[in-house]
């Protein structure tokens, strides 16, 4: 999967096992700048692990990410708090705590970016043209015919559709809308 992080393309890789990647040794994922890849280890269930992995997947992801945005922005090498684990650490477990407050009271805007419209899509209709304020949209993913969805109506769901979008790689999109 690549991401942009601050006009950097980033390549993270899922599922790296130790013996393939002697850098995993004793950590469950790290972020290589020289190449710009975020390497996540494989979680696997044993009796020490934590219960669900699938949610410190997540959290480890989003670790990674905080310390590439700290070295694209430059700070990386020059404060002691761009390479502060702990700091890293509290940024990434509170990061969708914060994001639901932000959305809650208008602080921040979440914009899914619309594609150009499919010829498929329920949304192509002339009563849906791209001069309405609102409209509908639909997702579509590669194998499945777009559907119509309903936009979010709380914070709630809309942070549940982004954390959906993340659990699926962001492989989706949403295409139809305003315009």
């Amino acid at each position: 999967m690549k991401i942009n992080i601050l006009g950097t393309e980033y390549n993270i890789i899922f599922d790296a096992e130790e013996k393939d990647d002697s850098k995993l040794k004793g950590l469950s994922g790290y972020t290589d700048f020289s190449i710009k890849k975020i390497i996540i280890r494989r979680l696997e269930k044993d009796d020490a692990s934590l219960e669900d992995l699938e949610f410190y997947k997540k959290e480890v992801l989003r670790h990674e990410i905080v310390h590439a945005f700290f070295y694209e922005s430059g700070l990386d090498g020059s404060c002691d708090y761009a390479r502060n684990e702990e700091l890293i650490d509290w940024i990434a477990i509170q990061f969708t705590k914060m994001l639901e407050v932000f959305i809650k009271v208008g602080a921040v805007e979440i914009v899914f970016p619309i594609k150009d419209r499919l010829s498929n899509c329920p949304v192509n209709n002339p009563v849906n043209s791209p001069k309405v304020k609102e409209a509908k949209a639909c997702v579509n993913f590669p194998d499945f015919k777009p559907v119509e969805i309903k936009p979010p109506e709380t914070t709630k769901e809309i942070v549940d559709m982004f954390n959906k979008a993340m659990d699926n790689e962001l492989k989706g999109y949403i295409v139809g809308g305003d315009g």
